[in-house]
């Protein structure tokens, strides 16, 4: 049965069933209730609006003679099945008050745009089609089957995913840790953005890379924080940046298995100059484990926080690769100190992701649906990556690719921007996420896990096709 409340005016000057008429009709016309749809009798309505019930006599009586709703004996009164489909729905605008017209991002004006492209090279898109349907659904219906609870979430995520998060980083990246020393977010992003909020008192500087993670750099460089950009090159973060003393509490910002965007990954020799640098000025070290789960001819590299020996690294990833980036969660493993700090701030600020989500990705974790579908991934992105090592290995002098050791994107770099190959494959419904920061290096990023292999090799050689096209001297 269809609740129904109306604001009725009893100040106005037009009788309260007339009003109600007009509300009915309004809301039968618009489609708000459908046809067929059973409403509440006179009485009960009457009780719900406070009003006399003959006030809702009134008002059906008079509906039911124009055909709106018929009264079916013994049954109740319904929405009349033979009203006209040819009204068409009402539509109200609410813009809100006329001082409120902030300007549109122009990142999400560029998200709109690129989904109607038939070739979508954006990055952070796994293949979906890989995904256990069976095994998610079922871990869903098990996590819908808990109780809930009255009391408060667990401001550091539900114990059960903890405890699996804890044995997953154990097996597949090397990290001993405990279900305390985890705290479970909405993603990388959201991580970012706590950490930033528990070191602000601190005032500290922020190390990052240049080109980085966007999203990050800005809440980081968030209230009385600093950023210092560093460059990146083919062997990761150039350490040579980093200050060898420093003269306030310090951070360092890194994706160190699958640089974002360009790729690299961070070189052994590297590694161990940031952790003996973290170690001697003692700084956190902001450990993004991005792209981690997927590599190719190559063996994964040790975590940084596998390393670490002193308690230097601060580690966060998510399953936005591993499983879909609608999946919304995160996490971050954290020195016992920081680890209460942020479980205060969610506290606060009612940060918790969905418990239901948590338990389901637990289950979901704990009987081993998770390491079947990296394994699965694996195989098909091994696939994709060997379509884009083939398609793009031969490209002119001066254009290089880089990122295709691990992760699913890879990018494509030009001595100087190369806006006239970008305006050429926009007009043949590309999109390419452009790089736009201000760094030495100038190209845009290939995202190729959400792609068919046909489909791939079909963009690729479109796109090689216009670089040697564009770029004869070359």
């Amino acid at each position: 049965m269809t609740n129904l409340y109306f604001d009725l005016d009893r100040r106005a000057k037009v009788p309260l069933h007339k009003q109600l008429i007009i509300h009915l009709k309004n809301h039968v016309l618009s489609g708000d209730i459908k046809k067929g749809e059973k409403i509440p009798s006179s009485r009960a309505l009457a009780i719900d609006l406070k009003v006399s019930r003959i006030v809702t006599l009134a008002a059906y009586e008079q509906l039911i003679a124009e055909g709106y709703l018929i009264s079916k004996s013994g049954s109740g009164t319904f929405i009349s099945n033979n009203i006209p489909d040819t009204i068409a729905k009402s539509q109200k605008t609410y813009s809100g008050p006329k001082w409120l017209k902030p300007e549109t991002p122009p990142e999400i004006s560029a998200n709109r745009k690129r989904q109607k492209c038939l070739y979508d090279f954006s990055i952070g898109h796994p293949a979906l089609s890989i995904l256990p349907k069976n095994s998610w659904k079922r871990c869903w219906r098990k996590a819908l089957n808990h109780p809930l609870n009255i009391g408060k979430p667990a401001p550091h995520g539900e114990l059960l995913l903890r405890e699996e998060i804890a044995k997953y980083l154990d097996r597949s990246r090397n990290i001993k840790c405990q279900a305390d020393q985890i705290i479970i977010t909405s993603g990388a992003a959201e991580s970012l953005r706590l950490i930033s909020i528990a070191t602000e008192e601190f005032s500290p500087v922020t190390y990052y890379e240049n080109p980085g993670f966007q999203i990050g750099a800005h809440w980081l460089s968030q209230g009385n924080h600093a950023i210092k950009l560093l460059d990146i090159d083919e062997n990761g973060l150039v350490t040579a940046g980093l200050p060898e003393m420093t003269d306030r509490p310090s951070m360092l910002f890194l994706t160190p298995s699958h640089q974002f965007p360009l790729g690299f990954r961070l070189s052994l020799k590297r590694r161990n100059e940031i952790l003996n640098w973290a170690r001697k000025n003692d700084a956190l070290i902001l450990e993004d484990d991005y792209d981690s789960e997927f590599h190719y001819e190559t063996m994964a590299l040790p975590t940084l926080k596998s390393q670490d020996e002193t308690g230097q690294v601060l580690y966060l990833s998510s399953f936005s690769k591993s499983i879909s980036p609608d999946v919304k969660i995160g996490y971050l493993v954290a020195p016992a100190n920081l680890c209460e700090v942020l479980k205060h701030i969610i506290a606060r600020e009612h940060a918790e992701p969905p418990t239901l989500s948590q338990n389901a990705l637990a289950y979901f974790i704990a009987d081993g649906s998770l390491d079947k579908m990296i394994a699965r991934s694996r195989r098909h992105y091994s696939k994709l990556n060997k379509i884009m090592r083939e398609k793009l290995g031969n490209l002119p002098s001066g254009i290089n690719v880089s990122g295709l050791d691990s992760g699913i994107h890879a990018f494509l770099s030009f001595s100087e921007r190369p806006d006239k190959l970008i305006c050429a494959l926009k007009a043949k419904s590309f999109y390419l996420p452009v790089l736009e920061a201000n760094s030495n290096w100038h190209g845009f990023s290939l995202g190729y896990g959400h792609f068919e292999a046909e489909h791939l090799k079909k963009a690729l050689d479109m796109l090689v096709e216009e670089i040697r096209l564009l770029y004869p001297e070359l």
